[in-house]
C-alpha cells in the first residue's frame, strides 16, 4: 500500500520559509503627549487596515496572515518615526538604584526627559514630585 503524504498547511509553509513570524511586535514611544497623538492616529489607520484584510473574498488564509503582518510591520515603523524622537541610543543601558527601591532601573534618557519637561514647564515645581521622609 502506498503511503501518501498529509498536505502541508500554507501558513506553516510560509512560516518555514520565513514569510511571517509567529508573532509581531510593536514599538510604541510614550515619553510626550505628542505621542499619544500619533499613535492613534497610526493605529487607527492600522485597524481600518486589518478590517479590509479580514474581509477581503479574494485573498486565501495565508494571505490575509502575510498582508496583516505587513501592515503591523509598518505601523511599528512609522511609531518609530513620531516626534519627539527616543533619547536613547539603541541597546544602551545605565542602572542605578533609585530613592529606597529594591531593585535597579534603566536611567538612560531620563535626563533628556527632564529637560524637555522643565523647558516646556518652566514654573513647575519639581518638590512636589519628590516624597518627603
Amino acid at each position: 500500500m502506498r503511503r501518501t503524504r498529509k498536505p502541508m498547511s500554507p501558513v506553516v509553509g510560509a512560516l518555514r520559509d520565513g514569510r511571517i513570524a509567529f508573532k509581531r511586535r510593536i514599538d510604541v514611544p510614550m515619553t510626550d503627549p505628542k505621542h499619544l497623538d500619533g499613535a492613534i492616529k497610526l493605529m487607527s489607520e492600522a485597524v481600518d487596515a486589518l478590517r479590509r484584510i479580514k474581509s477581503s473574498n479574494s485573498l486565501r488564509d495565508v494571505d490575509k496572515v502575510i498582508y496583516a503582518q505587513e501592515v503591523l510591520q509598518c505601523l511599528n515603523w512609522d511609531c518609530q518615526k513620531l516626534m519627539p524622537k527616543d533619547p536613547r541610543p539603541r541597546g544602551a543601558a545605565q542602572y542605578e538604584y533609585l530613592g529606597d527601591r529594591l531593585h535597579k532601573v534603566n536611567t538612560i534618557g531620563h535626563a533628556e526627559v527632564q529637560a524637555k519637561y522643565d523647558q516646556d514647564h518652566p514654573n513647575a515645581r519639581p518638590e512636589h514630585w519628590i516624597r518627603k521622609r
